[in-house]
């Protein structure tokens, strides 16, 4: 021992040391006089306790304490807190100091101790989580330690009992303990493992720990209470571990066999019959070697994995420059012997499998549904050295050959692939020929490890959903509603992304020839298709779109599903739409919106969205149309023979202009504002005709009265019927109105507006019960020409089923009526007062016997008229002169 060194270490507990001396003379006293134990004061086991701790903030309270001149302390009720964070309670115990430990640092302080009903406590433990019942440490056998120790650890119950020997423990030199130190640790340990510790169920674990010849120590952990409530994460049975050490610790061999090892949600993971052997070899210059074979029985997987994987024995060597792991299997679904070996940095694989897929049972979660993860009649892999390696680092040869195969149930296929893997097992398959399902495909495949990223490279006829589940959801939703009745089309694909990633992370980028391809229902003869995918969406775009009735250009832009956007599909487009043929392209909402028009074609630009649900009072789209009409377009019934505008839509206001329309020739516009508030459409209109034909006019409403467009003002189809020879001379109508309501109810509008009809034989036409008919038949003694009409003029005002007039002007050449009243929509009655003027030189009858009517027309005060407008009622009221 070096005399500085000693004189050092005791300079440094001068003080400490003093004051023990003094107790101890103090008790040498006592014993002579009468071999007495001294009851130690507060203020003397402060000083004690800095020759075993480090630490100062430590408060120290009990019951009693006695110091026996034999080194011992005896206490009871001991109550020790350390920084106000971590408590020990201690009911009984005690503790034997070695006097030759304070001057000699090869020696401890403790030579032994007893505690009984010991707990511990902190921010992250309380006080019933770890308790022990009894904690014996003895140096009284030569050379070796008895240890005791019975525990119980959040549920645990941990029972130790053997010999340690003396040289294997203790080794440091400062024999201080830093409590602050140890505390963290066991906080921090307990902090971060606590809840997988406490769902950990053990059942019947046997530890053996030999050290030499002498030691050797004996430890049972079992399960003593369970929370029921509490799902176990990891169920262990039936294991045993038997660990060796060589008295100077260069060799430590573990040898562990277990009945199952089940990991709970329930059972995702069962590991039956297990097995390993362990060894550990160190050197002198600290170099080291581990030797270790592993064997399991059947594994039992119920998780995002299920099924069975059979027996699988594994040979692990690692030393201070070389690594290697066999993996050997041989049962009925795959029979290999695959080494992995890494030495200078270099990673290398050789061997084979051969599998037979068909008896494979495992089943994988993709896309919420468990697929098959093989299938088929073989499945060969070959590893082997590559002698002509693309550069130094592609040590491996890898080859693939697979029959009637198939990967999470794609169609089944044949498939030969030939690649390399480099000296960090990345994977390139340089050459890859596939032909599954419709598709027939060369391409090249790889694969990075660090992260998990792929990419495949895929040229030839390629039929999109053949590969929906190796890709996932987002993959068949641009598909599912594409048909290919001749051929799959051909493409040209890229598609890359992180296994396990982040969610979005694929990205696809690729070129389809389609050839014919049907979409929703709309054939396309040809297109050629560009399809992008990244983080944010999946984007279907083409310049070239072939159909029936002209060409298109345009493009579908799909928000991914990750970014939960409140937008379905995004889309552009421009040329010729063939609405009757593709008006389910954009989605449910717009199939609703224009399932009133029947249009062939119609020039287009366009672009909008369409949402995936409904936001308030939101009608599931936003979008901006311009429209110009090619062949006639029939809207409710109504035929357009031109129309040319613009509509657009924002949540729920829709608008549209149309400077530009062309109705049974006579020329008109239309501006419209539409609402939609949750409950109820409701419809601002501006819209005016000029000089339209009036048959053709009359037999658009007809056509419309059909396809029920008047349901909620008439049921008779013989409304507005004309005379085959009234209709020959022709006509025109006009009309204008500016009215707002429901649109789903033509009886609650509001509005003015006024329409004027030119007709040779105008009062003939079945409205308001043929007029001139009925002035004829009140007898009125005027020639008969007198109630022939050319022209009416009808401003009106709309006040929801009513329309009332102050000025209508009915006029001929000889005779004009004017009237005012209302007529109801819904009764379809009409009140109306008129009067009656001659407007021309009228020559009149000699009626002898009649002289009270020489002048006829000044008699008539008024001309009634009520009832059914279609057979009203007239009546004459004569002036009281």
């Amino acid at each position: 021992m070096n005399p500085n060194t000693t004189y050092e270490s005791l300079k440094k507990k001068s003080f400490t040391v003093k004051i023990l001396l003094l107790i101890l003379l103090f008790q040498i006293a006592l014993y002579l006089l009468g071999n007495f134990s001294l009851r130690l004061p507060h203020f003397i086991t402060l000083p004690i306790s800095k020759l075993v701790f480090e630490n100062q903030d430590i408060k120290i309270d009990y019951e009693y304490m006695k110091f026996s001149p034999n080194g011992e302390f005896t206490f009871s009720n001991l109550k020790v807190s350390f920084f106000n964070k971590y408590e020990i309670k201690c009911s009984e115990g005690h503790i034997r100091i070695n006097y030759e430990g304070l001057i000699d640092d090869q020696k401890k302080i403790i030579d032994s101790f007893f505690f009984k009903n010991l707990n511990y406590s902190s921010e992250n433990i309380n006080n019933r989580d770890i308790s022990v019942n009894r904690l014996r440490f003895e140096s009284s056998i030569p050379n070796s330690y008895f240890i005791v120790a019975v525990l119980e650890v959040f549920g645990k119950s941990i029972s130790s009992i053997g010999n340690i020997e003396k040289q294997q423990i203790f080794r440091s030199k400062n024999k201080k303990v830093n409590l602050s130190e140890a505390f963290k640790s066991i906080d921090k340990f307990f902090g971060e493992h606590i809840k997988n510790f406490k769902k950990l169920s053990i059942q019947n674990f046997n530890f053996i720990l030999s050290n030499g010849n002498s030691s050797k120590l004996f430890t049972i952990i079992r399960n003593i209470r369970e929370n029921d409530k509490e799902e176990k994460l990891i169920i262990l049975k039936d294991l045993i571990l038997d660990t060796s050490i060589d008295h100077n610790l260069s060799k430590i061999r573990n040898i562990a066999s277990i009945k199952y090892i089940s990991e709970n949600d329930l059972a995702n993971i069962l590991v039956n019959d297990a097995y390993a052997k362990i060894d550990f070899f160190w050197n002198h210059n600290s170099k080291f070697t581990i030797n270790a074979f592993i064997s399991s029985g059947d594994t039992e997987l119920n998780g995002k994995i299920k099924g069975l994987i059979r027996p699988v024995d594994l040979i692990y060597k690692k030393s201070s420059s070389s690594t290697s792991l066999q993996l050997i299997t041989s049962n009925e679904s795959i029979e290999s012997c695959i080494k992995f070996s890494e030495s200078n940095n270099q990673k290398r694989l050789e061997g084979f499998a051969n599998f037979e897929p068909n008896l494979f049972n495992l089943e994988f979660l993709k896309n919420e549904e468990y697929l098959k993860v093989f299938t088929g009649d073989s499945l060969q892999l070959r590893f082997n050295r590559n002698p002509d390696a693309t550069t130094a680092s592609f040590t491996t040869l890898v080859s693939v050959c697979a029959k009637n195969f198939s990967a999470l149930e794609t169609p089944c296929g044949n498939y030969d692939f030939i690649g390399e893997i480099d000296k960090d097992l990345n994977i390139e398959i340089r050459e890859a020929l596939g032909i599954m399902g419709n598709s027939k495909v060369r391409g090249s495949y790889s694969q990075v490890w660090n992260p998990h990223s792929y990419e495949f490279r895929v040229k030839g006829y390629c039929f999109p959903p053949d590969i929906k589940n190796w890709l996932g959801n987002w993959w068949s939703n641009i598909w599912k509603h594409f048909s290919f009745p001749q051929k799959a089309p051909y493409g040209d694909f890229i598609i890359s992304g992180i296994w396990g990633g982040e969610i979005g992370n694929s990205r696809t980028i690729g070129f389809v020839d389609s050839g014919q391809i049907n979409y929703k229902g709309f054939r396309i003869i040809d297109a050629d298709v560009l399809v992008k995918v990244d983080n944010n969406s999946t984007k279907i775009s083409s310049y070239k779109i072939q159909h029936e009735k002209g060409n298109l250009s345009g493009n579908l832009t799909f928000p991914r599903k990750h970014l939960k956007s409140p937008v379905f599909l995004s889309f552009k487009l421009d040329g010729q739409y063939p609405l009757n043929d593709a008006r389910a392209t954009f989605g449910e909402q717009f199939e609703k919106t224009v399932k009133d028009i029947n249009a062939t074609s119609l020039f287009c630009y366009g672009s909008g969205e369409i949402l995936s649900k409904n936001e308030g009072a939101n009608t599931h789209s936003n979008f901006k149309l311009e429209v110009q009409s090619i062949d006639p377009v029939i809207v409710n019934g109504f035929e357009i023979n031109e129309i040319h505008g613009r509509i657009d839509k924002k949540d729920n206001i829709t608008r549209g202009n149309f400077p530009f329309l062309k109705i049974a020739n006579g020329q008109g516009q239309l501006n419209f504002e539409s609402e939609t508030n949750g409950t109820e459409d409701k419809i601002k209109l501006d819209f005016s005709l000029k000089e339209a034909s009036k048959s053709l006019l009359f037999k658009n409403i007809r056509r419309a009265n059909k396809a029920s467009t008047f349901k909620k003002l008439s049921q008779d189809e013989n409304e507005f019927i004309l005379d085959e020879d009234n209709n020959s001379n022709g006509g025109s109508m006009s009309l204008a109105i500016k009215a707002e309501g429901p649109i789903n109810n033509p009886l609650q509008f509001e509005g003015t507006g006024i329409v004027q009809i030119k007709e040779p034989k105008i009062g003939q036409i079945n409205f308001f019960g043929k007029i001139s008919e009925g002035l004829s038949n009140l007898k009125i003694p005027l020639p008969s020409g007198a109630f022939s009409f050319n022209e009416l003029t009808v401003p009106f005002k709309l006040d929801n089923e009513t329309m009332f007039f102050d000025n209508m002007i009915l006029t001929g050449p000889l005779s004009r009526v004017k009237a005012s009243g209302s007529f109801n929509l819904s009764s379809q009655t009409v009140d109306l007062i008129a009067r009656i003027s001659l407007v021309g030189n009228l020559p009149l009858p000699i009626i002898k016997n009649l002289l009270q009517f020489a002048d006829p027309i000044s008699k008539i005060a008024e001309i009634k008229m009520t009832g059914n407008y279609l057979d009203p009622k007239w009546e004459l009221i004569f002036s009281g002169k």
